[in-house]
């Protein structure tokens, strides 16, 4: 639910234009202002699965299909998503990705968890191969989904997979802290809040790390099931299942293995 404590969320200026709250029927825009109905109250949310095998594969600064592919999905689904409702007769407001940080909207609407990687919120069901939480204001009534936790935060605390396999050293190693260490170099400070960031100032985006997160497994192994049920209800092995993850390679694969793979089509089983 959209309250002034979700709506810090969402940047003050967007474009240049001030986004503001008003007492009107409808939403507008003029060359100053953008400008949100108080009856619109909430915030749908939505994501774009990558290809496991090709995220596990990305590299360089234009990263790779896994990622654009998804990218491209999200505002084809926003526009429908749009559409739908305003023909239901109701308002649906996309300020763009720019508009808005996604993984603590992710966090609070249930959608997964913040971890070690800051920015991709990890999800129970396919880890950080679901590509940057969109967000839609709007004046449907929706039932807001409460925040969730299956393991994921304890499970960063002893893992840090992810922090090692990083090139640059940019993601945060250690215990989650209440500042950003590295905001006295950056100058961005990345909120207050008891948890990881990742140096974005000096981040060339590979994303090498999304690829090694061991929460990426696929959802027909049955080893993987038992590990993810098993940390949703206790921490005490994390530490275990983090050495069995570097021992059974299951994380990050050579890049140029994905030309000679059979894959699925945008590399996306989808019976699952």
């Amino acid at each position: 639910e959209l309250d002034d404590d979700i709506l810090k969320f969402f940047h003050s200026k967007i474009g240049g234009k001030d986004l503001v709250v008003e007492d009107v029927e409808e939403a507008y825009e003029t060359a100053t202002k953008m400008v949100i109905p108080r009856k619109c109250k909430w915030v749908l949310m939505w994501s774009a699965r990558q290809s496991l095998e090709g995220t596990r594969r990305q590299a360089g600064i234009t990263e790779n299909y896994a990622v654009w592919y998804s990218y491209s999905r999200l505002p084809k689904v926003g526009v429908q998503f749009q559409e739908f409702i305003r023909g239901l007769g109701y308002q649906a407001l996309n300020p763009g990705m720019k508009g808005y940080l996604t993984s603590p909207l992710a966090a609070f609407s249930g959608m997964g968890e913040h971890g070690r990687m800051s920015s991709p919120t990890i999800t129970p069901k396919y880890g950080v191969t679901n590509r940057a939480m969109w967000a839609m204001i709007t004046d449907l009534p929706l039932l807001p989904t409460p925040p969730i936790d299956f393991g994921a935060y304890k499970f960063c605390k002893t893992c840090g997979i992810c922090a090692d396999a990083c090139p640059f050293g940019l993601i945060q190693k250690g215990d989650p802290t209440w500042e950003n260490p590295a905001s006295a170099k950056s100058g961005i400070q990345q909120g207050t809040f008891e948890g990881w960031r990742t140096n974005t100032a000096d981040c060339p985006h590979c994303p090498t790390c999304q690829g090694t997160c061991p929460f990426n497994s696929k959802p027909d192994s049955f080893l993987h099931a038992v590990v993810k049920g098993t940390v949703a209800n206790t921490p005490l092995l994390n530490s275990f299942f983090t050495n069995m993850e570097k021992a059974m390679d299951y994380g990050r694969k050579d890049p140029e293995e994905w030309w000679d793979m059979d894959d699925f089509t945008y590399g996306i089983d989808t019976s699952y």
